[in-house]
């Protein structure tokens, strides 16, 4: 049976969930970050208001997000989930996936090799509601953002 609840990582671990929310006609997008602990305790999360006509770009910006949050915050093992499953796949098999974010997720594999532990995770948007309704808050304009 597949679990529709977060679930927390492993000691000594933390999560961050990268999320995404884009209106492919006015480019409008947002991105949303939350880092937890292995208890679940929020740690440092993020809102960011940026330009993608692409979901799948969007995805891709909001987890080169994650990384530099967690580099900021001195974070080292993380696991970086995302409800998007072509953009998990495509990084962690480290092949880049379609032109559309192809850029980024260079950037993001090049960042990874500053982390002693890291992996990408595919989530179901159901085990995540707050940060797919945080996401698309940020960029209808119902929530503050950096």
């Amino acid at each position: 049976m597949i679990s529709l609840t977060w679930q927390p990582p492993c000691a000594g671990f933390v999560k961050c969930n990268c999320d995404a929310s884009c209106d492919p006609i006015t480019g409008e997008a947002s991105a949303v970050l939350i880092i937890c602990n292995d208890v679940g305790h929020i740690l440092e999360g993020d809102t960011r208001l940026f330009k993608a006509c692409y979901a799948n770009a969007a995805k891709v910006v909001a987890i080169r997000l994650g990384f530099f949050l967690t580099v900021r915050a001195d974070f080292s093992f993380v696991i970086f989930e995302s409800d998007c499953a072509n953009v998990i796949q495509h990084l962690s098999s480290k092949s880049l996936s379609s032109w559309n974010s192809v850029a980024i997720e260079d950037v993001i594999l090049n960042i990874s090799a500053a982390f002693p532990s890291f992996s990408f995770v595919y989530v179901k948007m159901e085990c995540n509601p707050t940060a797919e309704w945080v996401a698309k808050a940020a960029k209808n304009g119902c929530c503050p953002v950096d």
